[in-house]
């Protein structure tokens, strides 16, 4: 007996490990479909990717592309629960990426799988032809990414022609093949599979009928060994006892006949109860071998029919059928999962086969999720087992009658959590625990091959539109070689036309550098010619006036006239020069605009005042009208316009003997632009002389220019003036009756306003001539001054002009030896030249500026040179006293120094109230602060910087509320702030609320300089965070008593 247990174990547990192996087997075979299957959607992913990069251009395609070449080929990490529909769901945004696996190739995984050297074979073939198929399709990316096009095609047909080539390679019938070339091997692979796995189900199944086999052996032995035993027992126990029971036989004859049903009495005891032991035993492994094999027959009936067919509407009927016969329901329907079906973009389950069923027209032919038992169990994806149906619900019918279900189950199937369908199934009877398990071991399989299906019948509908594309696109191409043809033609004169407007256009550009060049040829040899000419024929000027005015008497009349020969023949050469710097400073596009409000009623007195007496002698009447309807002010450059109406009434003048010259301001019809007319009663113009006479260096004849004299770039350099400020001249005249030239100005400036820079002692007095007037030796006493000028003439020449009693003169001529002379004496001014051999006059002046000394000596910028705007600003930093070499320089320069006699005279003889109230104030606090001083007027700007440094305080300057934020950007030591309230561009009031905006000054002290009495715009400051505000014009004590509480 103990042998036979240890056999009877024996057996059970080799039938135990056997079944574990045919498992096994199942679920090697399901891994080796996910990998095949992997292979195959990687390539269908790499072409839907490729074509949606051909057909859209969007580049995260090709990305998408690049990755599941990369994770397949084990170049990236595999995402963890990486399947079929990863990509889909990633591209509808409906997951993120999820955290990544190991990187690994595919192959490899094929190889770990422990596929046979056939199926591999056939894995690697797919894999190579795939490969293959990669490059086609990463050539026709590349191809749209750098397209060619060729010479002979135009732009627009190469970029479609391009395109269609693309299409086609990923459209055509070849690249079906190559694809069919993938998925045949594929398919070749799952025949293989399915062999190998039913040889080793076979044998598995050959494994557990052996043991079965062995089982009912012993069980045979242990009966026949059970039947001698009893012959045993009888003859040597039972006979001496009387017999043998007749019970016992029957039950030795039931298991002999396999009849294991026995009844057994509950109160047996010795053998009896050890044969009821054995039979339950033996019944127990009967029907656990019996349910193992029902079980596996049913999956591999399954397992047959999915194989069997690949259309969705033959296999679902296959399926429900074979699955209703071996389980035995009465009827069934089986619904697949359809995507985006409904009108919102919803899916649902729409029935695709039925078993026994009876149609029902109030029956739904589809359900959404949640919606019934058949929507609730798909929502789930759990089996949903009905027990109890009410009445009515449901009926099984046949020809000879109907009944009501018993039991209804309703089996969701899935593939990796997503729904593929639902098989609904009516029983008679109760279902049984085995028949569930059969149901839940199937809902796998027949989800992957429903979404097989799926996929499959995507990637048909897809070749099938491709195929529909490919057609319209061959149609397209035909059409496109029609048009390409006639274009082709128009492209080969277009290509001529293109190289013959090359050849033009290098010999325009080569045209256009030579034009640069000289331009810049020219501008650098004027600028040169600026210092060069000026500064000698200035000095000529000064000498010829001294000979003029002959101090010592002991020239004769004859050379004194020869020296106002001179000296107006200088005059004439500095005035040509002018003229033609004007005009390359225009023609060069230098010449830089200054919008100011202009006041024409201040502007009709100058010329009135300046026109009158040359009027006197020439002319019988000069008038001067504006209309009524003409406003006061315009915003134009104010220097420019008195220029050109210098020249047009200097013209009119000249060209006018004994006759009227009329002046008239007035507006044109649509009240935009101003029109300044200047008429005369001259000679006149000829019609087709009007526009020879604005070219340069031209007059109406040659004649002209020997009788009137001129240049003939006064008209030229006001035509472009007149442009540059945005209008235009005119003219309209008569020969013998008289000319009218009508300057036409827009009365708003059509460019953003710019902040006027000051030109004091440059322009607006350089060509008015100075009086000369006796200096009194009172106003002589002890007077030096320091001449910085390297020229010679340049020196002989100021030394002549400077020849008066008791001022002292003293020449150096480097920016060293004035830095030396300045160090060790003092000086009432300085005289200096910008040009000088070893620094310049800008360093001169930054040097003696940072020294800081007590009295500094008032400077003078004498120069023949050219200044900037740029220029300007640094200058009126540390004087506003600039004279530029000219025709009446001298007579500047003279007034200049009459000026400065005149203060110091004064001041020595009484006190100056301000200067007193200065020193009454104790600046210590002051000293070594640094004021940042905001104002665009720099005659401002200049004397109040010149009175803060004198208080010890260090002064940074900025011409426009921009220029300010700037400095305190650049400068954060800026302790202090003094600020213009009207200025151009951004006022006072906008740049303190700026100022304010910025953490850093929030608490750096601002005063406001404003001319308004308003106590409005005083509160308006205060609240944009002004420190105190103080009214021009400026008390010079206040304002140290507001700087020091704010300190």
């Amino acid at each position: 007996m103990i042998l036979f247990c240890i056999l009877l174990a024996s057996l059970i547990f080799r039938l135990e490990v056997n079944q574990q192996k045919l498992q096994q087997s199942h679920i090697n075979r399901y891994q080796s479909y996910l990998l095949a299957d992997e292979l195959r959607q990687s390539s269908d992913d790499l072409t839907r990717f490729a074509r949606s990069y051909a057909v859209s251009g969007e580049p995260r395609f090709k990305q998408y592309y690049m990755d599941v070449l990369a994770i397949r080929n084990g170049e990236k990490a595999r995402p963890l629960q990486y399947h079929r529909i990863y990509w889909d769901l990633l591209i509808g945004d409906e997951i993120k990426p999820r955290a990544n696996g190991s990187p690994k190739p595919l192959l490899s995984l094929m190889m770990e799988a422990g596929f046979s050297e056939p199926e591999l074979q056939m894995l690697e073939i797919s894999k190579r032809n795939s490969d293959s198929l990669v490059l086609t399709e990463l050539k026709a990316m590349n191809m749209l990414q750098e397209p060619h096009i060729e010479v002979n095609q135009p732009l627009d047909t190469a970029a479609i022609a391009n395109h269609k080539v693309v299409l086609d390679d990923l459209f055509s019938v070849h690249y079906h093949q190559l694809k069919a070339q993938i998925m045949r091997p594929v398919d070749e692979f799952f025949d293989l599979l399915d062999s190998r796995t039913q040889s080793q189900v076979a044998g598995f199944t050959k494994i557990d009928s052996d043991i079965v086999n062995q089982l009912i052996a012993l069980t045979i032995f242990l009966i026949i060994f059970s039947i001698l035993l009893c012959l045993a027992l009888f003859k040597f126990v039972l006979r001496p006892l009387g017999g043998e029971p007749a019970v016992m036989n029957q039950i030795a004859l039931s298991i002999a006949t396999g009849k294991l049903d026995i009844p057994f009495n509950d109160n047996a005891i010795g053998v009896y109860k050890s044969l009821k032991e054995m039979t339950l035993n033996l019944k127990q492994h009967s029907t656990e071998r019996e349910n193992r094999a029902w079980l596996q027959e049913g999956q591999v009936s399954i397992d047959q029919v999915l194989r069997k067919e690949r259309k969705e509407a033959k296999i679902s009927q296959l399926v429900l059928t074979t699955l209703a016969r071996y389980i035995g329901a009465s009827v069934g329907s089986l619904y697949v999962w359809r995507e985006n079906i409904s009108d919102n973009g919803e899916g649902a389950l729409i029935s695709s086969a039925v078993f026994a069923h009876t149609h029902n027209p109030d029956q739904p032919s589809h359900y959404k999720l949640h919606e019934g038992l058949v929507g609730q169990a798909a929502a789930e994806l759990q089996q949903i087992i009905v027990q109890r149906i009410p009445s009515g619900y449901m009926r099984i019918h046949s020809a000879t009658g109907e009944h009501q279900p018993v039991q209804i189950v309703l089996i969701p199937f899935s593939y990796m959590g997503r729904l593929r369908g639902v098989i609904e199934l009516a029983f008679m009877q109760t279902i049984t625990p085995l028949q569930t398990k059969l149901l839940e071991s199937l809902r796998e399989s027949i989800g992957i091959t429903f979404e097989n299906i799926s996929a499959r019948n995507n990637l048909h509908d897809a070749l099938e539109e491709a195929q529909n594309l490919s057609e319209e696109l061959q149609t397209q191409q035909e059409e496109l070689r029609v048009s390409n043809e006639s274009l082709r033609s128009k492209s080969k004169d277009l290509e001529q036309q293109q190289e013959t407007l090359l050849l033009s256009k290098i010999e325009l550009e080569n045209k256009a550098t030579q034009l640069e060049q000289s331009n810049q040829y020219k501008s650098e040899f004027l600028a040169n010619m600026s210092h060069e000419l000026r500064t000698p024929l200035n000095s000529l000027l000064i000498l010829a006036r001294s000979l003029q005015s002959n101090p010592s008497g002991n020239l004769s009349v004859e050379e004194v006239y020869s020296a106002q020969v001179i000296q107006d023949a200088g005059h004439h050469l500095l005035e040509l020069i002018n003229h033609i710097l004007d005009s390359s400073k225009i023609e060069a596009g230098h010449m830089q605009v200054h919008y100011e409000q202009v006041d024409l009623r201040l502007l009709k007195k100058l010329f009135i005042d300046l026109i009158k007496p040359l009027a006197e002698e020439q002319l019988t009447s000069f008038k001067f009208e504006i209309a009524t309807q003409v406003p006061q002010f315009i915003n134009s450059d104010k220097l420019r316009l008195e220029q050109i109406l210098i020249n047009l009434i200097s013209n009119a003048i000249k060209f006018t003997k004994q006759g009227q010259v009329t002046v008239s301001l007035n507006l044109d019809q649509q009240q935009q632009n101003i029109l300044f007319c200047v008429a005369d009663t001259g000679i006149g113009i000829a019609a087709e002389l009007h526009q020879h006479i604005f070219q340069a260096f031209q007059q109406a004849d040659g004649s002209m220019t020997r009788k009137y004299g001129g240049t003939g770039l006064g008209l030229s350099i006001s035509k472009d003036l007149a442009l540059l400020l945005g209008g235009d001249i005119e003219l309209t005249s008569i020969p013998g009756q008289g000319s009218t030239f009508t300057l036409s100005l827009p009365l708003q400036a059509r460019q953003q306003e710019l902040a006027s820079i000051p030109e004091k002692g440059l322009l607006d007095r350089e060509n008015t001539p100075f009086k000369s007037t006796e200096i009194s030796t009172a106003d002589q006493d002890s007077k030096h001054i320091l001449v910085v000028e390297d020229d010679l003439g340049g020196s002989i020449a100021l030394q002549t002009l400077l020849k008066f009693d008791e001022v002292q003169v003293q020449f150096v001529t480097s920016g060293e030896a004035a830095l030396q002379a300045l160090e060790s004496g003092c000086y009432l001014a300085v005289i200096l030249d910008l040009n000088l051999p070893d620094i310049s006059g800008f360093e001169v002046l930054e040097t003696l500026a940072s020294t800081h000394r007590a009295a500094q000596p008032e400077f003078i910028v004498y120069t023949a040179r050219a200044l900037s705007d740029d220029e300007l600003i640094q200058l009126n930093q540390y004087t506003d006293k600039i004279i530029v070499k000219s025709s009446h320089s001298d007579e500047r320069l003279l007034e200049e120094i009459h000026e400065l006699i005149l203060e110091k005279s004064q001041a020595n003889a009484t006190p100056n109230p301000l200067i007193e109230s200065d020193e009454a104030i104790d600046t210590t606090q002051l000293q070594g602060k640094t004021v940042l001083l905001v104002d665009d007027d720099m005659r401002n700007t200049y004397s109040l910087a010149k009175i803060l440094r004198e208080g010890g305080l260090k002064v940074e300057i900025a011409t426009s509320g921009a220029q300010g934020l700037t400095a305190l950007d650049k400068n954060p030591e800026i302790d202090l702030v003094i600020m213009d309230m009207m200025m151009p561009g951004m006022d006072g009031y906008e740049t303190t609320v700026k100022i304010r905006e910025q953490a850093t000054f929030k608490n750096l002290p601002i005063i406001v300089l404003t001319a308004s009495a308003l106590s409005g715009d005083r509160v308006k400051l205060q609240r944009a965070g002004a420190n105190d505000f103080l009214s021009k014009p400026i008390d010079m004590k206040l304002l140290y008593e507001s700087l020091i509480a704010c300190v």
